[in-house]
């Protein structure tokens, strides 16, 4: 007869692995939508890109990739409030993944470059600094 520790033990191994597959395939379907928004952004098709790329970001927020494009589209449609928010995430997630600067080492230093333009940008739209670049 089994005993009813081996069940509960059974039961709970079998909720880990149920777990694990529901995880494995939320990345799968979270790296699918990355791919899909990747090739929207590379044609500049920013309103196509954003839903796949957000979608992707909930299923995965650790992934960086995703979390840059979507800072990279409101920084090209020029919306530095969004911008700036989804650059410091991009960045915090650099700081926090080391493997992502192993593959760019020149990634955090791209996104802080881009952080400050946001920032001058978004202080000039609101009216608290006049704009210091040359035309």
């Amino acid at each position: 007869m089994i005993s009813m520790k081996f069940l509960d033990f059974f039961d709970r191994v079998v909720a880990m692995i149920l777990r694990d597959k529901e995880v494995e395939s939320s990345v799968m379907q979270a790296l699918g939508l990355y791919r899909e928004g990747s090739a929207f952004f590379e044609r500049k098709a920013f309103d196509e890109a954003l839903p796949k790329l957000s979608k992707a970001v909930e299923l995965a927020p650790g992934l960086l990739p995703a979390v840059e494009k979507i800072a990279l589209i409101y920084f090209e449609r020029q919306e530095w409030v969004q911008a700036v928010r989804w650059l410091e995430e991009a960045i915090a997630l650099c700081e926090s993944k080391p493997e992502y600067l192993a593959q760019d080492p020149f990634r955090k230093k791209r996104l802080e470059a881009k952080l400050i333009a946001a920032r001058e940008k978004q202080a000039v739209v609101a009216g608290t600094k006049a704009f210091t670049g040359r035309f």
